[in-house]
């Protein structure tokens, strides 16, 4: 049996993670060319805003990872991320996660998403950081978890 988040922490609940504040992300829109795409041209992205997960969200989060049944593994990360959107954006989630074509959104860009997130929220890195000063790599993907101090568009 899944279990499935039907209200973010944006409805006034406490959120796991003290102090974390709602995020805004992006994920480059379907169609946009690699040659095409300028990452500081807001219109050539779907803005959504994370909310913190609330304590049961995130022990059941961290439980089914921890499992080593792929399937639910899965289903924790999909439901998860669901509970951290409002409705408008879930919508605009999901239609991007089960588009086909979209290869802008697919599980490996929903786990990156949510460790950048848990990262911004617990000011804690997932990863080591790197001593090496140089320019991170890109893999084509273009989605980001970053907080965004007002919206522009001009390059960053």
């Amino acid at each position: 049996m899944a279990l499935t988040f039907s209200k973010p922490a944006q409805d006034g609940r406490a959120s796991a993670i003290d102090g974390a504040e709602p995020i805004p992300f992006w994920i480059r829109k379907h169609g946009i060319s690699d040659e095409d795409y300028r990452p500081g041209d807001e219109s050539q992205h779907d803005i959504l805003t994370a909310y913190p997960p609330t304590p049961a969200q995130f022990a059941y989060h961290v439980r089914e990872q921890a499992t080593n049944d792929l399937g639910r593994s899965i289903a924790s990360v999909i439901n998860f991320f669901d509970g951290m959107l409002d409705k408008d954006d879930r919508d605009l989630f999901a239609r991007r996660l089960l588009d086909a074509e979209d290869e802008q959104v697919d599980l490996d860009a929903v786990n990156d998403i949510i460790s950048a997130l848990i990262e911004e929220w617990t000011a804690n890195p997932t990863e080591p950081s790197s001593p090496s000063t140089s320019s991170p790599s890109s893999d084509g993907k273009s989605s980001t978890a970053k907080r965004r101090s007002k919206v522009s568009t001009s390059s960053t």
